[in-house]
């Protein structure tokens, strides 16, 4: 089944072609969509009157990639295992290879891997021809679109979900909810993950042209240039923390618990330093995003008239993101409430 409700009794969804973790949450007359990678966590508050859902099928691209892949380590040691077995050997090794109890278990691990082999072959097969239902979420003026397997009667909970979701459209045509405008999205990235995953994209990115010049020109030191990647961004990243260092203590634990997302603790830190420097700039600015993903938005809003003597463009900035995601709550607890 692709479909789980948790307890929270949040959908689980599988995906195509995105994250591995994702689950949509219908609160009201709001749907919320969320993502979490292993460097950084992701929502989506979307009105369900933008919400176009239809159905589709398609060829599980990713599935088959991955079975591909698994076919041919698979077949790679099989072979090598069977090699092993049926091969001369040199002499140094031939007494610990010509060992009863070593062959017997080189020739199951063989069997095994060419077993396997074919399960991941028929799986591949299956893959390449077989076109699984999907439910298709389309968010109206927007390039947002959500899209996940869905078989029709196995996914129970994802059928009342879709249930749910369509009477709270029709919920939405009828009730005069607030007339949110625009939608909403909240963001927490964890920096240090965030500069490992550029890293090595960018990384991987440069190995084959890199492997190229360097085989062609005959210069293999021309392959260090694959660790100039890391250097930068990790480089960058240690600068911004050293510059910490020169903070505050209790800017520095609260910056450490909100990368980790625990925002009661990083609150309870940022909040001890503001009472000592009531202006400290990098203390409101990060004691504002705090209070955002604490859903204190008061609190947040009287951060900002704090902001705006230093620097006003960005407590305009921080205002409207602030009313914005606002109005969405307020608008899900008034439709929730009277449900």
């Amino acid at each position: 089944m692709n479909v789980k409700k948790s307890p929270d009794q949040r959908v689980r969804i599988d995906q195509v072609g995105g994250p591995r973790s994702t689950w949509l949450e219908l609160k009201g007359t709001v749907l919320v969509y969320h993502a979490r990678t292993w460097a950084a966590s992701f929502s989506a508050y979307i009105p369900v009157e933008w919400i176009t859902v239809s159905r589709r099928r398609r060829r599980h691209s990713l599935g088959l990639l991955r079975n591909l892949s698994l076919l041919v380590a698979a077949l790679a040691a099989g072979g090598v295992l069977a090699l092993i077995t049926l091969q001369p050997m040199e002499e140094s090794i031939r007494p610990v290879l010509t060992n009863p109890f070593v062959q017997a278990v080189a020739i199951a691990a063989a069997v095994f891997a060419l077993g396997a082999a074919v399960w991941f072959g028929m799986n591949a097969w299956s893959a390449a021809y077989e076109r699984p239902p999907t439910t298709l979420l389309r968010v109206e003026e927007s390039d947002m679109a959500i899209e996940f397997w869905h078989r029709k009667g196995p996914d129970q909970h994802l059928d009342l979900f879709l249930e749910r979701l369509n009477a709270s459209q029709e919920k939405a045509e009828n009730a005069s909810s607030y007339p949110t405008k625009m939608g909403h999205a909240r963001r927490h990235i964890r920096p240090w993950r965030a500069v490992a995953l550029k890293a090595l994209v960018v990384t991987s990115l440069l190995y084959i042209p890199c492997n190229l010049t360097a085989a062609y020109m005959g210069r293999p030191e021309l392959m260090l240039f694959l660790v100039l990647p890391p250097i930068v961004y990790f480089g960058k990243q240690g600068l911004d923390w050293l510059g910490t260092r020169f903070e505050p203590k209790a800017l520095q634990h609260g910056l450490r618990h909100f990368h980790k997302g625990e925002f009661e603790e990083a609150e309870r830190h940022l909040g001890a330093l503001l009472r000592e420097a009531p202006n400290h700039q990098h203390g409101l600015m990060l004691h504002t995003q705090t209070l955002i993903m604490l859903e204190r938005f008061e609190e947040a809003f009287r951060n900002c008239q704090r902001i705006e003597h230093e620097n006003p463009e960005m407590a305009e900035m921080l205002r409207e993101d602030l009313w914005a995601l606002k109005r969405m709550h307020e608008r899900m607890e008034t439709d929730a409430g009277g449900a």
